[in-house]
């Protein structure tokens, strides 16, 4: 249940919301500014960088390579790179390669191995096995 409304409350008068407003609008043109700065300075750079492309057929910081592989002046630069391996890179890898081997042999002879849960069928148009009549130890009793 509601009480009855307190009339003594202020509201804001115009002049505070128009305050208000002006100072949100002055917010929004300075982030407009500060994006259009960073779009210029981008467009610079990529101007710079399609002229060293024109000037020497490559990109500023290209090897040559594909893109992001193993580039120099790439995003990535910092965290990949390739380097030589040594001796004991070289047993780690063979190692590991060898024991996947082992284990997809393993798992491959554990499927070859299982015993079938149905009977295989008999190719078309071959008889079935003659049936003996009686055990087998029948005949050894008479």
């Amino acid at each position: 249940m509601t009480g009855p409304r307190d009339e003594s409350l202020r509201t804001p008068s115009a002049g505070a919301a128009a305050g208000g407003a002006e100072r949100d609008a002055e917010r929004d043109a300075r982030a407009l500014r500060r994006a259009a700065e960073r779009a210029a300075e981008r467009a610079a750079q990529l101007e710079a960088e399609a002229e060293e492309v024109r000037r020497t057929g490559r990109g500023a910081g290209s090897t040559g390579r594909l893109a992001g592989v193993g580039a120099r002046g790439s995003a990535g630069e910092a965290y990949y790179y390739r380097r030589p391996l040594g001796l004991s890179d070289l047993a780690t890898a063979a190692g590991i390669g060898i024991g996947a081997a082992v284990a997809a042999f393993y798992v491959a002879s554990l499927l070859i191995q299982r015993t079938p849960l149905d009977e295989p069928r008999r190719p078309r148009g071959a008889r079935p096995a003659p049936r003996l009549r009686g055990r087998a130890g029948d005949a050894d009793a008479r």
